[in-house]
Formats: C-alpha cells, structure tokens, sequence
C-alpha cells in the first residue's frame, strides 16, 4: 500500500460514519478487494429442494501472501448452527500460477470450532476460490438456533454469510477495510427470479466498503421475491423481503419498522442514504420450528412459523424494534481482534440487554406508541427478570448454557434489561433530568465508530465518571448475579414502583424437551403433571417459553401425542413457589 493510502485511511477513520463512508469511496483503490460472483440452481418444482445449489466464486485482490500463512477460514458451528462443510476437496484454490496448494487445520477457539486454510506456497496475483453451498435440510425436529444457514422456502433460498462464505484469515484481514463487488449470475435460475444482498439488489454489480465481517455478517436471498417497498416502486433506504405470502400482522408492520428506523438513525447520529440502507429479511421456519430475530450488519433476519397467528402487535413491535436496535450498541471487540469472541460474549448482557431497553421505549419516544404501552412492555420485562428461576445465575455461566438451559439465555437479556433500567434513573437523577443512559450508550457508539475500545472495560469507565464508584460495584454486582431493584420511580415516561410478589416459571419437565419433543425430567406433582403430562408424551404442539416467561398469566396450552392418540393439556406453567417481585404503575 502506497504512503498516500495509509494516509487517506488514517484520515477518513477519524471521520463521522457519513462522511466516512463518501471519503473511502473515493480511496478504494487503496483497499484490497473482494469481488464475490453467486449463482444460484433454482427449478420451479415441487422437489426443489433437493437441486437447489448455490455456487460462489470468490476472487480475492490482496497484496503478495506467503508460505504457511492463513488464507481462509470459517466456523464449523456457530451458536449450534453448522456452516457449509467445506473441505480441502470442495473448495478450489488458484492463482496466476495455478492451482494453490493448501492444508487445513481445526482448532476450537473460545469454545467456536473454526477451521483454517493455509497456503503451501507464496501467492502470485489475485486468488480465486470456488465453492458451492447446498440449504439446510430441516424437520420440525431441529433445534431453534440463530438464523444464519442458507435455508430453502418456496423456490428461493436466503442465507447469510456466517455460514457459506469462508472469511480472509491472514494478518489483520478482518480489521482492515475492504472494497466488496457482489454480483449474481441467474443463467441457472426461473423467470423473474430477484437476487438480493444486504447492501443492494441484483444481479448487477453492488459495491460495498467495509470491514471483512460486512461479508460474513450479511444475508443473501434469491428466489422469487417478494418486497416492500414492491420492486414497481422505488427503493430509497429501507426494505422488507420474503418469499410467498406474509403473514397479515408482519405486514401491517412493515410502515412502522421504515419510520422506526428512520428516527433511530437519527437519533444515533447516523443518516440514512442509498450507500446506508437497512434490509428486513423474513423466512417461514417450516417445516422446523421458530419464532425471533437474528441481527446481521444493516439487516436482520425475522423468523416465523405456524404460531405467527397468535403473535400480537405489541408483541411483534417489541421484537422488530429489540433486533433493529441492534444495528448501533454493541459490547465486545471487532471481528479478528484478540480474544473477539469472549469479550462480545462478555458484553452479550449489555448488547441484548439494550436491545430490549430501547425497544420498550423507543416507540414511546418516538411516539409511534403510547406511555401506557411502554409501562405494559416493562412490566413484562421485569415480570420475566424476576420469575425467572436462573435469577442468581452469574453472566458466565448463563453464557456457557445459553443453547442448551433456556432460562440462563433469557436472564442474560433481562438482567441487562434491568440494570440498564435502574443505571438510567441513577444517571436522570444525579444529572438532575440533564442526562440519562442514552448518553452513556452514544458514548460506547462513538467508540464503535471511531475503532476505540468497546468493551466492557471501556463501559466501566464510562459508568465510574458518571455515577463514581459505587456504580461500579453495582456494575460488578450485576454480572456475578446479584438481585436487581430499580428505584422507586421512573422519569420517562413517569411511573412509580410497586411489590408484587409472582411465582417462578417452572413448566414441570426438563427444557430440554422443547428440542426433543419428548417429555422428559417430569416433575412430580408439578402443575405439568397435575394436568395430564406423562413422562414420555411426544410434544407436537406448545408455546414458546419466552412467550410464558414474559406472560404472567399465560397458560401452556400443548398438544401431545400418547400411544398414538392425540390429546390436549393446558395449566398455569409456575411452580408454586413465589419469588420477590415488582411492578411499575
């Protein structure tokens, strides 16, 4: 790289993100590239599935490489979802020699399988790889996981690339900008198929210029399309995309999620423009199971299935708005930074907890909700902290079972939730109504974008110089898990706590049988049992613990199978024991 590039990008990561992104764009040639070609093997049948393919070249523009270093790599499993198994056998490597000799290696870095690809001899010119990716085949057995594998739904696939595309792996590859064009080639596919990137439709060539994650950390979807705005209209900043017909109450969202994320972005420093679009990208989960949200860079991926029906529209606004919230705070490192891993697992409180904060009142403040929504949002979130039977569970060790003890996975959000609660009262109070946690969490933003430390150190920082040290004990507190109470009050929208005591959820047999879908771990004399639950039973039907969690009163209504018999059982999923509660009013 030139003297009068590494000027440039030193200048320009100084920069507001706006001006940022106009400035590298005319310094692009200083970058290295990545131009990535995707050509997809649809047919218009009913077995589809079974021909679907997608095919990828990847021709890589770096500076000269040497024998023994890295070149690629990808995570065999992430949050267990298995990526594409690539091998030394499936994925072609060339050069303007020839054909790259390589070997792999496997190795589990925090706790995330990975596998690497290193070059047997220097590189000459630019590297192309070859490799096609096939969807995921899925039952209604398989396990509810984050949204990242390529799936097949109604002709089309849609993926992200956390799962089929293999990641630059040599030195500071991924803390390095890249100058991305991705294009499709749709030779192979049906009439009228849409190809659709996070950062622009197809087939033409999208450019795009960031980080390494940016790739990886984007969604694909191609297929018969569906759209909003529809493809007769004009796209400016915001879409909404799926394949076949969209549930009715994820339609009438679609309005409010564009003017949501327009006043967030406003209200996060950070204009929206046709180079900074956002993108919703749906999937119907069938035939697996699944309900929620997956965040990529600029997009998220909302998952749906035959429960949608029974999804209100308070429900669907806190969920839409928690995953778009996760477009801007975040705790942890950059991606290929040392010990990236941990610290964005370490800051995994922080990064749902604000997510659900912002989502229980960003829509009052934007006033798209009212005062008394909120107050119902928050008094389901703290329903859910309190009942919750990992309550003194410590961060780490929720961390550690997120995908096999749901209860741990929700305390992780909802202790966030909650801390983050009482931190912006703490902080309204001591400022005298000048300041609030917003502050605190543009600050950690600022931090983002300028490549400065985000981690849980730098939060602990902020928090010392606004509130002193005791808040940093809370801080500490709060992550070995320690009982949270908010104050008595709260200043927007005004509310005043009360003691509402609950019982703990319990729904009366091991969680793991949500996976499973057979009943095992049966408590005796639980509720589960007092009506008419057999260890055993087949689970073809039941609600998703999140929605009991959060749903006080709700019962478990479940649809079993018992020696070949169909039969209905419905109780109050609690335990009987009540648990120290409260309520604002």
């Amino acid at each position: 790289m030139s003297s009068l590039c590494r000027a440039i990008l030193a200048i320009v990561a100084l920069l507001p993100p706006d001006l940022e992104r106009s400035l590298l764009s005319y310094g692009s040639s200083c970058l290295p590239s990545i131009s990535l070609t995707l050509k997809p093997h649809l047919i218009d049948q009913n077995n589809g599935l079974e021909h679907a393919r997608l095919e990828m070249v990847m021709v890589m523009d770096v500076p000269r490489l040497h024998a023994d270093q890295a070149l690629i790599a990808i995570d065999l499993v992430r949050e267990i979802v298995p990526s594409q198994p690539y091998n030394n056998q499936s994925v072609q490597i060339s050069d303007q020699k020839g054909i790259l000799p390589i070997r792999t290696e496997d190795i589990c870095s925090d706790g995330v399988p990975r596998r690497t690809w290193y070059l047997q001899r220097a590189t000459k010119g630019r590297i192309s790889l070859k490799f096609t990716a096939v969807p995921r085949k899925v039952n209604r057995n398989t396990r509810i996981a984050a949204r990242t594998d390529l799936r097949y739904e109604s002709g089309g696939m849609q993926g992200s690339g956390v799962t089929i595309l293999p990641e630059p792996a040599f030195p500071k590859a991924m803390l390095q900008n890249w100058n991305f064009k991705v294009q499709w080639d749709l030779s192979d596919a049906p009439q009228r198929t849409r190809a659709i990137w996070t950062f622009g439709e197809g087939p033409k060539v999208v450019t795009h210029i960031g980080p390494a994650s940016d790739l990886i950390q984007s969604i694909f979807s191609v297929g018969h399309v569906n759209s909003y705005p529809a493809l007769s209209q004009d796209f400016k900043t915001f879409g909404m995309y799926w394949f076949g017909d969209l549930p009715p109450n994820i339609v009438a969202m679609q309005k409010y999620e564009e003017t949501t994320f327009h006043a967030m972005s406003r209200f996060w420093k950070d204009p929206p423009g046709p180079k900074n679009a956002y993108r919703i990208f749906v999937r119907n989960s069938a035939p697996a199971n699944g309900y929620g949200g997956t965040e990529f860079t600029r997009s998220y991926m909302l998952e749906y299935d035959s429960r949608i029906q029974n999804i209100t529209n308070d429900d669907l606004t806190q969920l839409l708005t928690h995953e778009m919230v996760h477009n801007w705070p975040h705790m942890g490192k950059r991606a290929g930074e040392p010990g990236a891993n941990k610290a964005n697992e370490d800051g995994s409180w922080f990064t749902e907890g604000v997510a659900d904060y912002y989502a229980g009142y960003f829509p009052y403040k934007i006033k798209t909700r009212t005062a008394e929504w909120s107050r119902t949002q928050v008094n389901l979130f703290l329903s859910q902290y309190y009942t919750n039977p990992a309550i003194r569970q410590p961060n780490a060790e929720a961390r550690r079972n997120a995908w096999s003890d749901a209860n741990g996975q929700m305390m992780i959000y909802s202790r966030g939730w909650a801390y983050l609660t009482m931190l912006d009262e703490q902080v309204r109070q001591a400022s005298k109504g000048k300041r609030s946690l917003d502050n605190l969490v543009m600050k950690m933003i600022d931090c983002m974008r300028r490549r400065k430390d985000y981690s849980m150190k730098a939060w602990t920082t902020l928090v010392r110089k606004e509130l002193g040290k005791p808040a940093v004990d809370e801080l500490h507190n709060m992550v070995d898990g320690s009982f949270i109470k908010p104050l008595p009050t709260r200043s927007v929208p005004p509310m005043k706590l009360v003691r509402q005591d609950r019982e703990v959820l319990d729904v009366g047999f091991n969680l793991s049988s949500y996976s499973s879908h057979i009943v095992t771990g049966l408590k005796p004399g639980s509720r589960a049992e007092q009506a008419g639950v057999r260890e055993g039973d087949k689970i073809t039907k039941i609600i998703s613990l999140w929605s009991l969690a959060e749903t006080y009163e709700m019962n478990n209504s479940m649809t079993l199978e018992r020696d070949g018999k169909s039969l209905e059982v419905n109780y109050w999923p609690r335990s009987g024991t009540t648990a120290e509660c409260y309520q604002f009013v």
